[in-house]
C-alpha cells in the first residue's frame, strides 16, 4: 500500500509538473515537497472515504510481527510523519554530499585515502585515532591530520553547496545547515 501511494505520488507530481510552481524565493523545496505530501495524502483520504462503507475491499488480517518488521527503529512511536520526512531528508543529503566527496577523490586518484578517512567525516560511533590511520594509510600522523582537515573543510563546503540549492536565499544557509545538525543530533 505504502509503495502504490509513493509511487501514485510521484506519477501526479509529475504528470502535473507540481514541482514547476516552486519558488525559491516563496521558501525550501524541501517544505513545498512536504506540504505537497500532505496534500496528496489528504485527498486519497477524502476519496477512500467517499467510496461506500467496505468499499468492495476484501480486509486481510494484521500480523504484528511483520509489521514491526516493516517500521525500523527510525520511526518510533514518538516519531511523526515530519520527523521522519527530516530525518530522511538530512541523511539524504549527507550521504549525498560524501558520495560527491568520493567521486572527487576518486578523480584525484585518492580514492584509497578517502575509504581509509572517511570515518572521520561521518561521525561513526567509533572514531580511529590519528595514529591507526597513520598506521593503515602508512602516513606520518600530522600528515593523516592534516588530509582529514582538508577532507572535513571540503565535505562542509559540499554540503552547504547543497543545501544552498535548496533555500531561497543564501542567507538561509547557515540557519539550514543548523537544522540539519540539529536533526542529526536527535537522531544520535
Amino acid at each position: 500500500m505504502h509503495k502504490t501511494l509513493t509511487q501514485s505520488f510521484f506519477a501526479f507530481f509529475l504528470r502535473t509538473k507540481a514541482y514547476a510552481r516552486t519558488d525559491r524565493l516563496h521558501g525550501k523545496f524541501r517544505s513545498f515537497l512536504l506540504a505537497s505530501v500532505k496534500n496528496f495524502l489528504a485527498d486519497n483520504w477524502d476519496r477512500s472515504q467517499a467510496i461506500r462503507r467496505g468499499g468492495g475491499y476484501q480486509f486481510i488480517p494484521l500480523d504484528p510481527e511483520k509489521a514491526e518488521a516493516f517500521y525500523d527503529a527510525a520511526s518510533a512511536s514518538d516519531s511523526t510523519a515530519e520527523r521522519l520526512f527530516e530525518l530522511r531528508w538530512a541523511k539524504s543529503l549527507t550521504a549525498g554530499a560524501l558520495d560527491s566527496l568520493r567521486e572527487e577523490l576518486r578523480a584525484e586518484g585518492k580514492l584509497k585515502l578517502f575509504e581509509q578517512l572517511k570515518n572521520f567525516l561521518t561521525g561513526a560511533s567509533v572514531l580511529p585515532s590519528y595514529d591507526e590511520a597513520s598506521a593503515r594509510t602508512d602516513l606520518p600522523r600530522a600528515t593523516v591530520k592534516t588530509h582529514v582537515h582538508r577532507l572535513r573543510q571540503r565535505y562542509r563546503e559540499i554540503v552547504r553547496c547543497e543545501i544552498g540549492r535548496t533555500v531561497s536565499s543564501p542567507h538561509e544557509v547557515d540557519e539550514e545547515l543548523r537544522y540539519l545538525c540539529d536533526v542529526l543530533a536527535e537522531a544520535a
